[in-house]
Order: C-alpha cells, then structure tokens, then sequence
C-alpha cells in the first residue's frame, strides 16, 4: 500500500471520513455479522496504469464508490480481481438471496 494515492494527505482524509460514515465491515453486513472495518477499498481497483494515467477522480471517487471491510473480506476481494472475478457479485444476501443481479434466481 505504499503507492499513490494511498501516501498521500487526501488520501488519509478521505479514507478516515469513509470510515467515520461506515465504521463496520460492509461484507459482513450483508450477511448479518458485525465487524469493525479496518480498510477503505475502492470497489473498482485503481487502472493498473502509470500514475499520470490515472485520474484523481478515479484514485479519490465518491464515497459510494469506496467500501469499508475488514482485513478478511478486502484480502479476498483483492484475490477475486486478481483472477479476474466480480467479488461483489459473488454469495449471497442474509436472507438467502444471490448478490449476483444475472443469476437466474433473481430474474423472477
């Protein structure tokens, strides 16, 4: 994590007042556990592009665009986008129901 834009001041600004609106795992919500958040992740990673590709609006986006979770459920995110799957899309809500809106549970 020692890369831009996470040592910079924005960063630990944006990052400690996402965490003050969203102080628990938002993972772990979805399925009724409660559990602090320790990281702020972006829910779509940062373009793997040199730094002046990349945009401050894609590095510092809107709070709906950046989750809270625990240590357990950002290190699994981070491994399903590196082998190229949609973490968010994956499991299922408390009461059962596929997060993924295509599965065919859903279409009815």
């Amino acid at each position: 994590m020692s890369v831009w834009p996470y040592t910079t001041r924005r960063w630990e600004r944006v990052r400690k007042q996402k965490m003050m609106r969203d102080p628990l795992c938002e993972a772990c919500l979805t399925v009724g556990e409660i559990v602090p958040a320790e990281v702020v992740d972006h829910r779509k990673p940062i373009t793997k592009e040199g730094r002046e590709k990349r945009s401050a609006a894609e590095a510092f986006p809107p709070f709906d665009e950046l989750a809270s979770l625990c240590a357990s459920h950002h290190n699994a995110k981070t491994r399903a986008e590196q082998c190229g799957e949609d973490y968010w899309r994956k499991g299922c809500d408390i009461f059962g129901r596929p997060n993924d809106p295509d599965h065919h549970w859903n279409k009815c």
